[in-house]
């Protein structure tokens, strides 16, 4: 069955990426911000990234940003953090953490199902705000050709 959307609107959802250069990001949808269909139509797989993800030893690593929010230690981890807005607007860059999550250093099956989820034109060290189109475009037309 293909899911859209509407199937974790309301929900917190967290999903898995890694940008053009194979640093790791988690993005937090509040409820309400967009997430790919590739996660969306294989949640308990990438759930799976996620759970190895927090399993993972934390590193010695600050945020280089402020925030108030504590995403759960994935940036302990060295991912990256960007949180999305319960009313759809754009995920916003929350965490960087000052030591990095590289999809080369995770395990090579995890490692496989990432790359389905990789942003082909961005790199999480040079952008703030993630949008809608960014994910449809970066990652939905590479998962849906």
């Amino acid at each position: 069955m293909k899911r859209n959307n509407d199937y974790i609107w309301g929900s917190e959802y967290d999903w898995p990426a890694c940008d053009k250069y194979g640093y790791i990001g988690i993005f937090l949808t509040a409820g309400g911000s967009y997430a790919p269909l590739s996660c969306i139509n294989n949640l308990k797989i990438f759930d799976l990234v996620l759970k190895y993800i927090s399993k993972l030893p934390q590193m010695n690593c600050y945020s280089t940003i402020k925030s108030s929010k504590d995403p759960s230690s994935f940036f302990t981890k060295g991912c990256f953090i960007y949180d999305g807005d319960f009313n759809g607007g754009p995920y916003s860059l929350e965490v960087k953490p000052s030591m990095l999550l590289h999809i080369d250093m995770i395990d090579p099956v995890i490692k496989s199902i990432l790359k389905v989820n990789c942003f082909r034109s961005i790199s999480f060290h040079e952008i703030n705000q993630i949008t809608k189109s960014t994910i449809i475009e970066d990652i939905e037309y590479a998962y849906c050709e």
